[in-house]
């Protein structure tokens, strides 16, 4: 390895590391028949940014890598026996996540690298090359001394949205997912229950909140976690089919992530007139 004579230390440094994580995003790609979270991801995020769900021969192309590495998915999931957040659709899902962050990552947005990471380490998935370099690069910055610390905006920035106080952050990552779990076993030990005021107040009596505010975090929880945990909705029909709660994520990411082709626009409503627009995404109601 050369160095140019006006490259500091910590440039040398960082070049090496960046040197180490290129050989992951150059490996040879595993056979379509092997699963593999990340191809599989990928080929999902193309039939969305792609215009993929078109009547086209590079459309059908796409659809039909999408449907062939989904197909892999499903044979791993079928001999997966470990923890659910690492079976091999929470890591497809997660792997999802990433490349969703990915454009702020590369605008340079250190909070969605610490993101995609904790992602990657919630599901027991490999770090990308493109993932593995913006960790490190920031990660450098602090450990050389450039960064004070961090929370530096040259290194990983506030773990915070924007103006997001200590109370609201809090919320979205506590009292939002509790919620929305009792809510849903609620739901699911009495499917013919409404999903209404009395709902949200039962939860809110557990978790000290009104049901407007229990409402409130619900909503919110599944706008951001609205692709692994399914509306309320959802769940109460899928209970009242004869289902349970134990499978009701996987009947989710069936529906999200179904065999049809293209995915067309439906709306599902219930005996209540509770309805859920879905096309390819669900609109994040309760």
């Amino acid at each position: 390895m050369t160095y140019s004579d006006d490259e500091s230390p910590a440039d040398r440094r960082r070049r090496r590391l960046l040197g180490l994580v290129q050989a992951l995003d150059e490996a040879e790609p595993l056979p379509v028949d092997a699963f593999d979270p990340w191809a599989h991801a990928l080929a999902w995020h193309e039939t969305l940014t792609q215009g993929a769900l078109t009547e086209t021969p590079e459309a059908r192309s796409v659809w039909v890598r999408y449907m062939r590495l989904s197909g892999s998915t499903d044979a791993a999931q079928s001999l997966y026996s470990g923890p659910l957040m690492a079976s091999p659709k929470f890591q497809f899902l997660a792997a999802s996540r990433c490349l969703r962050l990915r454009e702020e990552i590369e605008s340079g947005t250190g909070a969605a690298v610490l993101a995609a990471v904790a992602q990657c380490a919630a599901h027991a998935l490999p770090l990308p090359g493109w993932l593995a370099a913006a960790y490190l690069l920031r990660y450098e910055r602090v450990a050389s001394g450039e960064c004070k610390g961090w929370s530096d905006e040259d290194a990983f920035g506030s773990p915070r949205e924007p103006g997001e106080n200590a109370a609201s952050a809090q919320a979205r990552a506590v009292y939002g997912p509790w919620a929305y779990e009792l809510a849903l076993q609620l739901i699911a030990d009495d499917p013919s229950r409404p999903i209404d005021r009395a709902l949200y107040e039962e939860v809110g009596c557990v978790i000290g909140r009104s049901a407007a505010r229990v409402q409130v975090l619900i909503r919110e929880h599944l706008a951001s976690e609205g692709d692994i945990w399914p509306p309320l909705v959802f769940v109460k029909r899928h209970c009242k089919a004869g289902g349970d709660s134990a499978g009701v994520v996987g009947a989710w990411f069936e529906k999200q992530h179904g065999r049809e082709y293209p995915i067309t626009h439906t709306v599902l409503r219930d005996d209540k007139g509770e309805s859920e627009a879905q096309d390819g995404h669900e609109d994040h109601r309760t």
